[in-house]
């Protein structure tokens, strides 16, 4: 019994992730977001961005807010870029190129780590064929409707860990005549 809870535990500490925050000039600004998908618009309206966003995820989306980069603030430094952001909610992001640019102009993030911030890096933005870093402004979406909330890899592991201590329990009552 020992060496299942041991086992258990093991396990338990094995699936907590340790995301790794970035620091940007001294600002922790989380981790890198999750690329989605890439487009080369004709359009910038609301409802284009929306359908595009919609048709990139699958989700629903309302826009939270429209930041205009040279308004927020931009943080860079080597790599990576990050803004600020308000609400912070889980969602999505849209980053939108200046004029001047050929190919690929909106580019799709997921942000459901640290919601303060949209973070995204230089190699993403080349993956994605953009021809260049300069960022007009980003569109912030939130999910429309309800949302599923996933639980953490710590909450799954403590979850394991009492069926495991259930399971070892019944079995040891089991195993002395169910006394």
């Amino acid at each position: 019994m020992k060496t299942t809870i041991v086992l258990g535990a093991a396990v338990a500490l094995g699936c907590i992730s340790n995301a790794q925050a970035i620091l940007i000039s001294g600002t922790d600004v989380g981790a890198v977001d999750t690329f989605m998908c890439a487009k080369n618009s004709t359009n910038s309206s609301q409802g284009y961005e929306e359908d595009f966003v919609k048709t990139c995820t699958g989700k629903t989306v309302t826009l939270a807010n429209n930041i205009g980069i040279t308004d927020a603030g931009l943080l860079s430094e080597g790599i990576y870029s990050a803004i600020n952001v308000t609400p912070n909610a889980p969602g999505y992001f849209l980053l939108k190129f200046g004029t001047g640019n050929t190919g690929n102009d909106m580019l799709v993030f997921e942000n459901l780590a640290d919601l303060n911030y949209l973070v995204w890096t230089d190699d993403q933005l080349a993956a994605a064929l953009v021809p260049s870093n300069h960022v007009n402004s980003i569109s912030h979406y939130t999910f429309g409707g309800t949302t599923t909330t996933v639980p953490e890899p710590a909450t799954l592991s403590l979850l394991g860990l009492g069926l495991l201590g259930l399971g070892a329990a019944r079995r040891r009552r089991s195993a002395t005549g169910g006394q």
